[in-house]
């Protein structure tokens, strides 16, 4: 949530200093955690795009600055955690420990209803500027949550539903409710 504050900031604020610390932030989630920074990875991604396509280009600017310092901070355990799975006892390991292979959806009920609470929110709130942040915390919880969908990996999905996807799921939902009842 540390990464997500500092995010929110930095689209808020004209200072570059909130972005800078934004991206260190998201960097460090590289050493700490793999489900934190690949849900962050697959959540920045989609604000990104987001932002290109509403035009709106300065927060736009921000998230890919705050991506691309992210990314080139967390380089190193990247390119680790990839060179060691290209390995033969990383690829064993990582079929025994960290995956097994498919590639059917996984649905979410709460992802769902957050998804549908969310659609009565960004009717409501035409012009609140928290819509592209809410979306994309949204569909990169349901992007990482069927990530196998693609890379025919299952990666312990249970990591990302149960401290990532049903928290923020709590925390977004609880803020369009109150945002809704307080001003309807």
């Amino acid at each position: 949530f540390t990464y997500l504050n500092l995010l929110l900031k930095s689209l808020r604020s004209t200072r570059t200093i909130y972005t800078i610390v934004a991206g260190v932030s998201f960097g460090a989630l590289f050493y700490v955690y793999f489900f934190a920074w690949s849900f962050a990875l697959a959540f920045t991604a989609i604000l990104l795009m987001i932002y290109l396509m509403r035009r709106d280009y300065p927060s736009a600017k921000k998230v890919a600055l705050t991506m691309v310092l992210g990314i080139a901070l967390g380089a190193y355990n990247i390119w680790k955690l990839f060179s060691y799975m290209s390995t033969e006892l990383g690829r064993q390991l990582g079929y025994f420990q960290w995956s097994s292979h498919g590639r059917q959806l996984i649905f979410s009920k709460i992802g769902a209803g957050t998804l549908g609470l969310f659609a009565v929110y960004a009717v409501r709130r035409k012009g609140d500027a928290h819509v592209p942040f809410i979306l994309a915390l949204i569909l990169g919880g349901l992007a990482v949550l069927n990530q196998q969908v693609v890379t025919n990996r299952f990666v312990h999905y249970g990591h990302y539903y149960w401290y990532f996807i049903v928290p923020v799921s709590i925390v977004v939902g609880f803020y369009m409710v109150q945002s809704l009842v307080k001003n309807p």
